[in-house]
């Protein structure tokens, strides 16, 4: 059974939405909790992104200040990734185009100037963590999309990845809250196909809300 967003994003977004009123009083300058959701453009190097799919990020984090203008954050997030790998199948070689689905647990250091009152940019870096709950696979002139681990597929994925990440972006204090917007950068760090070459390049445009 392949993990689809359209089912579990509306899902996920009624639990992130349920559970924040009992957190918000966790709020304090830069602690807090909040809610994303982002765009992304991704693809397999070194494919780059003339092989590029459309993904997407959804979830939440929590946010705790350290020192200074320096603070830690936590996020638990569903996303889809996807590219282009080359796939031997019984008749003839051929470029499949992957989409996979994961539950990624990101670690980020943040960096906020409070150079105004209410727009404060935004430097991050950190590493993520990422299991692998789906795959489908499609073939170019092909009926329909299949399974990664189907028979006959030829393709052996990892079923995790590990990657680093860099942006940077804006925040802008809105009453109580923070809304945020940020480009990200997601290197992997791990072939994706077993035995092969491939790993996952991301670029996200996210949107944010401390709560």
């Amino acid at each position: 059974m392949i993990w689809r967003p359209s089912r579990f994003i509306p899902m996920l977004g009624l639990l992130l939405g349920a559970a924040a009123p009992s957190l918000l009083s966790a709020q304090e300058d830069d602690t807090g909790v909040g809610f994303e959701l982002g765009y992304s453009r991704a693809s397999f190097a070194p494919g780059g992104l003339t092989d590029a799919h459309e993904g997407s990020l959804i979830g939440g984090f929590f946010s705790q200040r350290l020192a200074g203008p320096l603070s830690a954050q936590v996020e638990l997030l569903f996303t889809t990734k996807g590219g282009s790998v080359s796939l031997a199948t019984p008749a003839v070689p051929a470029r499949a185009a992957i989409q996979l689905v994961y539950i990624e647990l990101p670690l980020l250091a943040r960096v906020t100037l409070r150079l105004g009152r209410r727009v404060r940019p935004v430097l991050l870096g950190g590493g993520s963590y990422a299991l692998s709950v789906g795959c489908e696979f499609q073939i170019p002139g092909a009926f329909g999309e299949a399974r990664c681990d189907q028979a006959g597929s030829g393709l052996e994925l990892a079923k995790s990845d590990l990657s680093a990440i860099v942006g940077g972006g804006v925040e802008y204090a809105w009453r109580t809250s923070a809304v945020r917007l940020e480009l990200r950068r997601f290197v992997g760090l791990r072939d994706v196909v077993e035995g092969g070459e491939g790993r996952n390049r991301v670029w996200v445009l996210l949107f944010g809300i401390t709560f």
